[in-house]
């Protein structure tokens, strides 16, 4: 059966006493976790929960936020992460929205969350080694031993996560046991990872990019570190990249910024990593080579996808190449680029790339509509905007939502960010669109410089119009210390567009003309 909970079976029984995961000082074979999942999901039966009921988790980076992830799938219920840090507010909507039976996190999560519970709900505080209480270590231990039989088969949900919201509230994306399942088997030997292989897991567990990272680990058999900050600290994470001895990851390119710093200084070895992997956002051209300078002997890999479709395309880059290259589909994986009126368009015309996948979710959760808007057919589209040539190999181009259409001309963000980024005085770049009362909207960039550099607007200028068309170049130019991100490393273009509006960012600008 291809369910989450069978994967971590097998492996149990193949390789009892391999080690499955590592955090901090933790280290556990895949026959003590396999034992672990069976307690947790006793503890979860034990609390009411049954096929179908979803469990809140609102913990940190760790080996009881795993667990749990493997308990729900053999209890058959749907585990529902979220981010220990949520707000009240924030709880409050996505609580409501998911309705769960039971919700797990440190007393302070707990405390912050009391407010939001739907009537009913029951908690479990997950309590600090050491402490005697009644917390979920010993709730899981006195729960019952002995093996836990699975209560649904591979189709049952196991996962709602909920999306980043970049348009409107946040939706609970629902997944299958088999979607997931099916993405390690798929992506393991499209990238070329093998029981033999470390991996690290750095990103929080409530975010689908670490929870697929630990889960293919786990169902294609080898040892993975699980990166366990309170908060993001670049050096902390590229400390653990080193100690953990990984030959794969998965990261982003707001964080590979800070690898490629640490490997031209020559703070960092990374001598057994084989596959470095990025997601989540485009990577720019010139920190893609700066990286393949200096990991030569490294696979570079771009990973197209998103929580609704699973990990749709690859691309193996190299130096030199087009920007925006996110490659060929997955084994296993159907594409089209689909114009406004869902017909596929012609090779090299731009279009929404639509994705049809055994990794892709079963649909929003609660929202028919929604799940519907998002479909063509089988296949499904998150709103990005792609070109798909001759041979099939795609290009990314911008996210549907966020391209601004100057004086009738359509510029793509993602284009121009990428030319703001090759300066050697840019760290990071924001291209947003503008009211204008004679162009529609006027093109305009928030910016970072990377630390020790400095660069005026006159010379981004000047840069800028070396190498983009007039229309392109951004008319506005905000300096900041720093700029929103998501937790997947993407700069929120939504938040910048809030801050440009209240003036936040320009009053950090002159904002010189840069184009006629």
């Amino acid at each position: 059966m291809l369910s989450i909970s069978e994967g971590l079976a097998g492996q149990a029984r193949r390789r009892p006493d391999q080690i499955a995961l590592i955090c901090g000082g933790e280290r556990v074979s895949y026959a003590e976790l396999d034992r672990r999942v069976d307690a947790a999901a006793h503890l979860l039966w034990s609390q009411g929960v049954r096929p179908g009921d979803r469990v809140v988790t609102l913990l940190p980076n760790g080996l009881t936020a795993t667990e749990l992830l493997f308990a729900a799938a053999r209890c058959g219920a749907v585990i529902c992460p979220l981010n220990p840090r949520s707000t009240a507010a924030e709880l409050a909507y996505l609580l409501g929205d998911a309705g769960p039976r039971l919700v797990v996190g440190p007393p302070g999560a707990l405390e912050t969350a009391a407010s939001a519970l739907p009537p009913g709900t029951r908690t479990i505080a997950d309590l600090p080694p050491g402490d005697a209480g009644a917390g979920y270590s010993r709730l899981r231990d006195e729960s019952g031993a002995g093996r836990f039989a699975p209560q649904v088969g591979e189709d049952a949900p196991w996962l709602l996560v909920y999306t980043a919201g970049t348009t409107g509230r946040p939706k609970g994306a629902w997944r299958s046991q088999r979607s997931d399942y099916l993405m390690g088997l798929m992506l393991a030997p499209a990238v070329g990872i093998g029981p033999a292989d470390v991996g690290l897991a750095w990103m929080p567990l409530f975010h689908v990019n670490s929870i697929w990272v630990t889960t293919l680990s786990v169902c294609i058999g080898t040892t993975c570190h699980i990166h366990a900050p309170i908060r993001f600290q670049p050096a902390a994470l590229l400390a653990d990249l080193e100690r953990s001895g990984a030959t794969y990851s998965m990261f982003v390119p707001s964080v590979l910024g800070y690898l490629a710093d640490a490997l031209e200084q020559g703070q960092l070895r990374c001598d057994r990593l084989r596959v470095l992997m990025t997601s989540s956002a485009p990577l720019p051209p010139v920190l893609r080579d700066r990286l393949l300078a200096a990991l030569p002997a490294v696979q570079l890999i771009e990973i197209y996808g998103a929580t609704e479709i699973g990990a749709a395309t690859l691309e193996r880059h190299e130096r030199g190449q087009e920007g925006g290259a996110i490659g060929f589909p997955v084994p296993g994986v159907r594409v089209r680029v689909l114009g406004p009126d869902r017909r596929p368009v012609a090779p090299g015309e731009a279009g929404e790339l639509f994705v049809e996948s055994p990794q892709g979710m079963i649909g929003y959760f609660g929202r028919p509509a929604d799940t519907e808007a998002v479909r063509a057919g089988e296949y499904i589209g998150v709103g990005d905007l792609a070109v798909q040539d001759a041979s099939g190999r795609l290009r990314l181009v911008d996210r549907v939502a966020d391209t601004i259409i100057t004086s009738g001309e359509n510029v793509y963000p993602t284009e121009v960010e990428a030319v703001l980024m090759a300066h050697p005085a840019v760290f990071l770049a924001a291209v947003i669109g503008v009211p204008d009362q004679r162009r529609g909207e006027a093109v305009v960039a928030a910016v970072v410089c990377r630390p020790g550099q400095a660069v005026t607007a006159a010379g981004l200028a000047a840069h800028c119009r070396a190498q983009l068309a007039a229309y392109k170049c951004p008319r506005s130019i905000a300096f900041a210390s720093e700029l929103p991100l998501s937790l997947t490393g993407k700069v929120l273009r939504r938040r910048v567009r809030d801050l440009w509006r209240e003036g936040a960012l320009a009053a950090q600008s002159s904002q010189p003309t840069l184009a006629p």
